[in-house]
């Protein structure tokens, strides 16, 4: 058996609960496009459902399924003409409002819808005035105080109105956002401008402060330099060469005689000659002292 090669142009969404009307309608467009037939439609109809939508075709009876329109007249009754679902398509009629940033056109389709669910046998002039109440409560209050204002309106004409309103209300806050960002750039700008000296002075006191902590970083180093050489020397014993403090013997210039002198210790404890440097007699008595020549000899 040959199969078709063609494919569905377009499928609704799948239906599980709400306005059963509203979808029956697209799928009866989606059905147009794709060129199906009744058959087609009933066969395709039940695939398209779920959650609540596919328990109420189950429970329909088998008469109800072999024809399209029979279906959909079975099914429209059981999401809309029994009196709960009438009770609570107008319970959210009453408490529909427009949502943020939706579309006036949307707003007044979704409102037709629940009425058409909760009085589906309602006459158009009495339709029309619980539509332009309801869509009156639910504007944002600058939009309800402009079509009070128009009380003449028919609904239709109160849509449009609110469109082109709500368009001018768009525009508007735009421009005035643009004005306010603008107005913040230029205060900013100014103050900018204005602060230009006072930052570089504070630019220059920085451094200035700058240079005078490098000035004082290299005293400091300098000063605790000397005081570690000069703690180093402090902890120096005497000379060994010459007894005194703050060299030791290898930077001492007092060499004597070339011979190496002894420390304080020994000079206090021995005779200490301090013509030779040595250790055992006294200046007098050192052959190296000098003696002036004696009158009369050679």
């Amino acid at each position: 058996m040959a199969t078709s090669s063609r494919t569905s142009v377009a499928l609704p969404e799948t239906f599980s609960d709400g306005d059963i009307v509203l979808w029956l309608r697209k799928f009866e467009l989606c059905s147009t496009a794709n060129d199906w037939k009744d058959t087609d439609m009933l066969k395709r109809l039940p695939t398209l459902l779920s959650g609540k939508a596919f328990a109420v075709f189950e429970r329909l009876a088998a008469e109800a399924k072999e024809d399209y329109k029979t279906l959909t007249k079975a099914l429209t009754a059981a999401f809309g003409e029994d009196t709960t679902g009438k009770h609570l398509a107008m319970m959210a009629f009453r408490s529909r409002t427009r949502k943020p940033d939706e579309d006036i056109q949307v707003f007044a389709y979704n409102l037709e819808a629940l009425l058409r669910r909760a009085m589906p046998k309602i006459e158009n002039g009495d339709r029309d005035v619980l539509l332009q109440q309801q869509f009156i409560e639910g504007v944002p209050t600058e939009l309800k105080r402009e079509l009070l204002q128009r009380p003449s309106m028919s609904y239709e004409e109160m849509v449009a109105v609110a469109q082109r309103l709500d368009l001018v209300s768009q525009i508007s806050s735009h421009q005035t956002g643009s004005q306010v960002n603008l107005a913040s750039a230029s205060d900013n700008l100014q103050t900018t401008t204005r602060d230009q000296p006072l930052v570089a002075q504070l630019m220059e006191n920085v451094e200035t402060l700058t240079r005078k902590v490098i000035e004082l970083s290299v005293s400091v180093a300098n000063v605790n330099a000397t005081s570690a050489r000069n703690s180093t020397r402090g902890r120096r014993g005497p000379c060994y060469q010459c007894g005194k403090m703050g060299h030791i013997a290898n930077e001492c210039r007092s060499t004597g005689n070339g011979s190496r002198q002894p420390n304080y210790r020994q000079r206090s404890a021995e005779n200490y000659c301090f013509v030779c440097g040595q250790i055992g007699h006294f200046a007098r008595e050192c052959r190296f002292r000098y003696q002036s020549p004696v009158a009369g000899q050679p």
